[in-house]
């Protein structure tokens, strides 16, 4: 199995690939799962099971590990596997990984010498405690002899103690006098490893019967967070053969919810069944309770689907699992999803040629185009669980050929109005807004990935009001897209959005009164995400007026949509020295939340040219903003002239070439020239290109990003 991980860029819609890290196991290992956390400082970290013959391993890696190093050192889980059978692994958010497979015994050459084996590892070593041996022996549900097999294990991230459910394993088991007669069943253990129940729950089947109807290939999931024991907290999936329907052997699949006692019980919305031809599922819930379902859907019995004539279907239910959105993706066998806590999900599917996976909403609905994941197949999706705020995270897909982790957070594109949903590869980089005031004409440019030279002209919806100015571009509807215009009008300072869609114009939002800051000394800086919520939508102000004792201080809207959440002032730091000028937010220190940027454009300042990044702390709980830290960039723009000359000034904040930080736009007022200033990929303090755009020499448009 050859290996290759790529760590994805936060770009809209979440995954776009970066510094590329490859290895090489053998090409005879199969089957990989793979789990991702973060640690402390919120770097990802993956972890990747798979098999080869009957050899279990595991290894774990940062996202800027060279893979080639650890491979030597890597975990070897069992050598004594059920041939070719899939092992599953679960990580929690502090990093403890959960491994666990179908053991051979080798005792006879019959049914009845497998059995399923959990093993935990926390710091990168296995727990030898675990269990009291190091390992926990799943006890069968049948007694006298049975067969076991594709177990799948979830965990919760709280520390529950010894009495409560830390971990369940499902697993599909035949009693072996019943003859070809699997059922499902579920087991819930401690975080030391103990049985909670005495005996296993029957998820799916006729125990002890022999209908000749299997019950098989479960899939399990937790709940995010710290379901309570009465709460939702596992989700159930599995594919039947359906013993009512009209050709034998027709497949459907089933999905059932329980909660986390120590012998969970069903609780209500019953069993999912879905109708026939069908199989070949994954589950995964969101701290809401809203679960997604994954399967494969055909014309033929499951055993004969392949990635040609299978679709990928999804379906979501609510926390009462009442069935909601549904939909197909597209063909593919082989799926697996991955749910953000906070609702957001990706399914990540083989087609036959490689993996591919489309990302969604909380809602069910795409957000754009279906993505390539590389050239492996059956792969395996995950994303972390932490409930920090951040409405997407890390994600990850393994599979059969390669490993890619991917990035899953704030949308640091800037405005994008030619992202469109429907393709397969669109447009990631940020586009340049333009408002020529006098005339009333407002306008896109989208700029040529590859020179990032203007490609085009898309002319917006004109404001014939001279008064109104383009303040901001993100995302205040909702859309997943940083294509909404934010307009102040300077004679009244009133603030409204313009909800777009793309190019095309919706309609007008004016900001509730109560929110507005009609106090004309204060002005829109920038527009970011500064609560790390995933969002481009706060709002940023700088007091610009003559009371010496507010010069330069900082307020921040937090908003939730076009809704204004919190006003807070940035404490422990103003920049009264009216030479620095606020001019954008952006991302450069690889942290959740954007940072801002000030250029000095003083004529005399000793500083003059210089820009400069703040970092802010920011307190989830009181969602207040203190100053951090402020560091300078490599690279100067002192030739800015005077105010009425207007040469240089930094326009806009956004990310022009699609590497995930901050890149900044220049405007000469007197040439008209336009250079975009990008960011090292790897040094983000450090400007390493400048690249002359097209020239606007009509002094009065004026562009933003």
């Amino acid at each position: 199995m050859a290996f290759e991980t790529n760590l994805f860029t936060p770009v809209l819609g979440g995954l776009t690939p970066i510094s590329p890290i490859g290895g090489t196991a053998s090409d005879d290992s199969k089957n990989p799962d793979v789990g991702i956390y973060k640690n402390p400082a919120g770097d990802p970290f993956q972890a990747v099971t798979w098999i080869d013959g009957s050899t279990v391993s595991l290894v774990q890696f940062g996202s800027d590990t060279e893979l080639d190093a650890i491979l030597a050192a890597t975990n070897e889980v069992a050598t004594n596997a059920l041939l070719d059978s899939e092992p599953k692994i679960a990580v929690t958010t502090q990093g403890d990984i959960y491994v666990t497979y179908v053991r051979d015994n080798n005792v006879t050459a019959g049914l009845g010498d497998e059995e399923i084996v959990i093993k935990k590892y926390s710091g990168g070593t296995q727990d030898t405690s675990f269990g009291g041996t190091g390992e926990v022996v799943v006890a069968a549900a049948f007694t006298g002899g049975s067969f076991v097999q594709t177990p799948d294990i979830a965990v919760f991230d709280d520390d529950p103690g010894a009495g409560t459910v830390a971990f369940a394993v499902a697993w599909s088991e035949d009693d072996v006098a019943g003859e070809t007669d699997f059922d499902v069943f579920l087991r819930t253990y401690n975080a030391d490893g103990v049985e909670l129940s005495t005996e296993a729950v029957l998820v799916a089947g006729l125990e002890g019967t022999t209908d000749g109807f299997n019950q098989f290939d479960p899939a399990i999931a937790a709940r995010p967070g710290s379901p309570g024991t009465e709460d939702f907290a596992l989700a159930v999936s599995w594919t039947a053969e359906d013993p009512d329907a009209p050709t034998p052997f027709e497949d459907n699949v089933g999905l059932k919810r329980f909660n986390r006692a120590n012998t969970p019980f069903e609780l209500g919305g019953g069993q999912l069944d879905i109708s026939f031809f069908q199989g070949d599922s994954a589950v995964d819930i969101a701290a809401d309770g809203n679960t997604v379902i994954t399967y494969t859907q055909g014309e033929v019995a499951i055993g004969s689907i392949t990635a040609a004539n299978g679709s990928i279907i999804y379906q979501l239910s609510d926390a009462l699992g009442l069935p909601t959105t549904a939909g197909t993706i597209a063909n593919g066998v082989n799926s697996s999803v991955a749910m953000a806590p906070t609702g957001e999900f990706f399914i990540a599917f083989d087609d036959g040629n490689g993996s591919f996976y489309q990302e969604f909403d909380m809602d069910g609905d795409p957000v754009r185009g279906i993505q390539s994941a590389g050239v492996g197949t059956n792969p395996s999706a995950a994303v972390t669980r932490n409930l920090d705020g951040k409405a997407q995270d890390f994600a990850a897909i393994a599979s059969e050929g390669s490993v890619q982790t991917q990035l899953l957070a704030q949308d640091l594109t800037g405005a994008d109005f030619n992202m469109d949903g429907t393709v397969p590869a669109p447009d990631r980089q940020a586009d340049i807004v333009w408002r020529n005031a006098t005339t009333g004409v407002n306008s896109v440019w989208t700029l040529n990935p590859a020179n990032l030279q203007r490609e085009d002209n898309l002319l917006l919806k004109a404001e014939n009001t001279e008064a109104f100015e383009i303040v901001g571009v993100g995302d205040w509807t909702g859309g997943g897209i940083n294509d909404d215009l934010l307009w102040r009008n300077g004679d009244t300072g009133e603030l409204s959005v313009w909800d777009q869609d793309g190019v095309l114009f919706n309609n007008s939002i004016v900001l509730d009164a109560a929110d507005q800051e009609l106090n004309l000394q204060w002005k829109v800086r920038a527009v970011g995400d500064m609560d790390g919520d995933g969002i481009r939508d706060d709002i940023v102000w700088q007091y610009v007026g003559s009371d010496p004792a507010n010069l330069g201080q900082i307020s921040i809207w937090l908003m939730d949509g076009a809704e204004v959440d919190a006003k807070k002032v940035v404490q422990g730091k103003t920049e009264g020295n009216t030479n620095w000028e606020l001019t954008g937010a952006g991302q450069f220190d690889g942290a959740a939340r954007d940072e801002l940027i000030f250029h000095n454009i003083g004529a005399t300042d000793p500083s003059r040219g210089q820009i400069s990044a703040w970092l802010l702390n920011f307190d989830q709980a009181t969602q207040d903003f203190s100053f951090a830290s402020s560091q300078l960039f490599d690279k100067s723009e002192g030739n800015v002239g005077t105010s009425d000359e207007r040469q240089w000034r930094m326009t806009g904040v956004a990310d022009f070439d699609g590497q995930g930080t901050g890149d900044f736009l220049w405007r000469n007022f007197q040439t008209g020239a336009n250079s975009i200033w990008l960011t090292e990929e790897t040094n983000p303090l450090q400007l390493d290109i400048i690249v002359a755009t097209n020239t606007e020499p009509t002094e009065a448009w004026v562009s933003i990003a």
